[in-house]
């Protein structure tokens, strides 16, 4: 088909493409998916847009460089450990030590958990302990769904999880004196950004959700 597939293992190769991809202009698409996915609205949408440079090198400062999330990457691997300790746990409790389990939640209860405790903090799941399984469910039904428009009547349990989402980061932004611990350093000076940059309250939420997909 005339296609070419390039694969990158060096983390040193990922940091330069990325580095590189300031320039990029994807600005109408990524509206459209921001307004019609995450559900941001238009001003949001545009407020993101405009500040896409800044956006792209906060990214590269915060997540690039190593002395930027100390202590951040140590504590995936320690929530990484206790969800396979889980794991282990309930293939020991079995009669022949044999559980099955669908590959894509073994992933979400595993290296889901453990990242989204590492950057939002335990708190989050703790009290929305249904929130991967929503995230599952709004990934698998939602794309097309949403970016055509369909209406929230004609799909009201897609709608209903996105709300639900939008809620849970909504709380964790703006009303973490109700939770037990803090975010990652990086998760708090996102939220601080975003707001300086004009993005409303209605719209850090959705970009803290989008953060789930990349």
């Amino acid at each position: 088909m005339g296609w070419k597939l390039y694969v990158f293992s060096q983390p040193n190769e990922y940091s330069a493409i990325y580095r590189n991809s300031k320039t990029l202009d994807g600005g109408n698409f990524v509206r459209v998916l921001n307004k019609g996915w995450f559900g941001f609205n238009a001003k949001d949408a545009d407020a993101f847009h405009v500040n896409r440079p800044k956006l792209h090198d906060f990214m590269a400062t915060h997540l690039l460089k190593a002395e930027n999330h100390k202590g951040t990457d140590m504590k995936y691997y320690d929530e990484l450990d206790k969800a396979f300790q889980e794991v282990e746990a309930r293939v020991d409790a079995t009669p022949d030590g044999f559980v099955e389990q669908e590959l894509l939640s073994l992933i979400a209860n595993t290296q889901g958990r453990a990242s989204t405790n590492m950057y939002y903090g335990r708190s989050l799941l703790q009290k929305n302990p249904n929130l991967i399984q929503d995230l599952i469910y709004f990934n698998k039904h939602g794309f097309w769904t949403l970016l055509v428009g369909v209406p929230a009547f004609l799909q009201p349990t897609l709608h209903e999880k996105r709300r639900g989402i939008l809620k849970a980061m909504s709380e964790l932004a703006f009303e973490r004196d109700e939770m037990d611990d803090e975010p990652s350093p990086f998760i708090t000076a996102l939220i601080q950004e975003l707001q300086e940059w004009g993005v409303s309250k209605e719209g850090v939420p959705s970009e803290m959700m989008s953060l789930f997909h990349g």
